[in-house]
């Protein structure tokens, strides 16, 4: 029996003791295994090692391009949708392109494969990570 089924197993028995003694039925459980992949492990690591402090973090996995429906939900497009994002950092012009109508601010880290003259107007093109934080302490 997988590690999977022997914790629903654990799970179904929970809610089955709680439904004796609360007074409402729970109708379904849904459960979500969310496997921590390494790109998460390594950003984590990297992103407190540098005393960064974030509320969530979200590692892409699929685009608006994809066949899939599940990965239209799992992207930077539909979380910037979903939530109030002030500053968002991206290296890929079309993808900094396309989220300048959703973000606040976009910063364009500076890349021989992005350039382009005229940047969208709340687009602003930055050197490195020392020149976003000097340019969010401006805005804060």
């Amino acid at each position: 029996v997988s590690r999977h089924a022997r914790l629903w197993r654990q799970l179904k028995d929970l809610y089955a003791d709680i439904g004796d003694i609360f007074p409402y039925k729970i109708r379904r459980v849904v459960y979500v295994f969310k496997t921590i992949t390494p790109i998460e492990t390594i950003t984590r690591t990297w992103l407190r090692k540098h005393d960064f402090e974030f509320d969530n973090l979200m590692v892409e996995m699929g685009s608006e391009e994809v066949a899939d429906p599940s990965a239209h939900v799992h992207n930077r497009f539909y979380a910037s949708r979903m939530l109030p994002i002030k500053y968002f950092i991206e290296d890929d012009l079309i993808k900094a392109e396309k989220l300048a109508y959703i973000c606040d601010v976009i910063f364009l880290i500076d890349q021989p494969y992005n350039q382009k003259e005229n940047l969208v107007g709340n687009i602003i093109r930055v050197k490195d990570w020392g020149e976003i934080i000097q340019y969010m302490r401006e805005f804060s």
